[in-house]
């Protein structure tokens, strides 16, 4: 992407995942032409996904995907870093704030998508669909690189909104962290990575403490792991065991027990 940006020769430049499509083949003009139209330095529209074949209104948790009206939005009543492909970017925008992605393996965008609202202060924004998300066709997997770049772009993201006054994007940075704490423990616990604690202890201390907490979650670990311990000491003692139910619960604790 970044050498797509110094290779461009055009007004504005847009950036596609590979596994997506446009909404239509007019959407481009459309938001180039609301772009000048309105002279914004960022344009962008609606996003969709596409879930086993079917076109849908793509449903976020805490983010917006879909613009009710067309018109100029200020990025601080917006605050989200989100679907930077459903934008198209003045390059020379890009150029005169030295705007590129970072080089994470994982979450390189929303870094990119927040520096470039900021120095744009506000975008076009149309209620029509211009971009379709592919969803649902591939597994994702926390390896202990995407987890360490993912919490370095949330960090990187964290300190730019603190740094403006954001504080809906900082609350949109603890949704982020939130949603990958399985992994940041498990990491952090199991494989006592350094990198892990230092990057939570950073974004802990941007975030007033509200993000991680690894010393109690590494105190729970140990007393779960003695609980299992003495569950499976127990069961060894027994003749016949029966396990109630045939669930993922079930299943997890026979699987469990025939391993020892």
């Amino acid at each position: 992407r970044n050498l797509g940006i110094a290779m461009a020769r055009g007004e504005f430049v847009h950036f596609m995942d590979s596994d997506d499509y446009y909404a239509d083949i007019s959407v481009l003009e459309h938001m180039y032409n609301a772009a000048i139209q309105n002279n914004v330095d960022i344009c962008g529209g609606t996003i969709e996904l596409l879930w086993d074949g079917v076109r849908q209104p793509l449903k976020h948790n805490y983010a917006n995907t879909a613009f009710e009206n067309n018109g100029i939005i200020e990025y601080r009543d917006f605050q989200e870093s989100y679907y930077h492909p459903r934008y198209i970017f003045r390059k020379d925008l890009l150029e005169r704030n030295n705007i590129r992605y970072p080089d994470y393996k994982v979450y390189e965008d929303p870094p990119f998508l927040v520096h470039a609202m900021l120095a744009a202060g506000s975008f076009y924004a149309l209620k029509e669909s211009v971009y379709v998300y592919r969803c649902g066709h591939k597994i994702r997997k926390y390896t202990l690189r995407n987890t360490i770049d993912r919490l370095k772009g949330i960090k990187e993201v964290l300190m730019v909104a603190k740094e403006h006054n954001l504080t809906r994007l900082m609350y949109f940075c603890m949704c982020e962290i939130s949603a990958i704490a399985d992994s940041i423990l498990s990491w952090a616990i199991c494989k006592q990575n350094a990198e892990i604690n230092v990057l939570v202890d950073e974004i802990n201390n941007l975030a007033g403490g509200m993000a991680v907490d690894v010393q109690t979650a590494v105190t729970e670990y140990r007393n779960a792991i003695k609980m299992k311990r003495s569950f499976i000491e127990e069961c060894k003692r027994s003749p016949q065991i029966i396990i109630f139910g045939a669930g993922k619960m079930g299943r997890k604790i026979k699987n469990l027990l025939e391993a020892e």
